[in-house]
């Protein structure tokens, strides 16, 4: 009996116009809500705006950053990591200027993106910052503002070193937050 009944409901909802319905599989319901894996490859280049400040004076080897993606990445017509997403950094050296060791320099790398959610591990070229260099002549201005004269990296001993560094050290190199900076991908990531 109960067989009938199926086969005349079936025979009426086709009579009306109603697709018979079909069962699908959960491989097939799996299937099309997951979207197909994109690579960005290396070479990529990921705009950053930084939320914390780095700095050579406040900032060590080792020390985290984070920031966000100021444009969108776009791969093959697709957007691999949007505007806003969270970014995580290292700063791999925090170099101070000085008489033996130059400018200054920081060496920074991104080690993470955020994708629908999730932190995604990438890994990206160093980008590398350097410092200027103050000139004897900026150093002597520098040195009379400050009633220290020793334009020409003479020290006049003592702990009374502040115009001999003014003459022999670069000025520290600062990145504020909301400083953009451009990294490039160094590896391929799929997501």
């Amino acid at each position: 009996m109960r067989r009938i009944l199926t086969s005349m409901t079936m025979g009426l909802l086709l009579s009306m116009g109603v697709p018979a319905c079909t069962t699908a599989t959960t491989s097939d319901r799996d299937a099309s809500k997951q979207p197909a894996k994109l690579t960005v490859p290396s070479g990529t280049y990921i705009s950053v705006e930084l939320q914390d400040g780095i700095s050579t004076e406040e900032s060590s080897s080792g020390d985290p950053f984070t920031g966000t993606v100021s444009k969108d990445v776009i791969v093959d017509g697709l957007t691999a990591f949007k505007k806003g997403s969270v970014v995580h950094g290292l700063v791999l050296d925090a170099q101070e200027p000085g008489r033996e060791k130059g400018r200054a320099q920081l060496r920074l790398v991104l080690t993470s993106v955020e994708h629908n959610g999730k932190n995604v591990p990438i890994q990206t070229q160093m980008y590398v910052g350097i410092g200027h260099h103050i000139h004897k002549r900026d150093a002597a201005v520098i040195g009379g503002e400050t009633g220290i004269g020793a334009s020409d990296g003479a020290s006049t001993g003592g702990d009374a070193v502040p115009g001999t560094a003014l003459v022999t050290k670069g000025k520290q190199l600062q990145y504020p937050p909301e400083t953009r900076l451009l990294f490039t991908l160094a590896s391929p990531v799929e997501i």
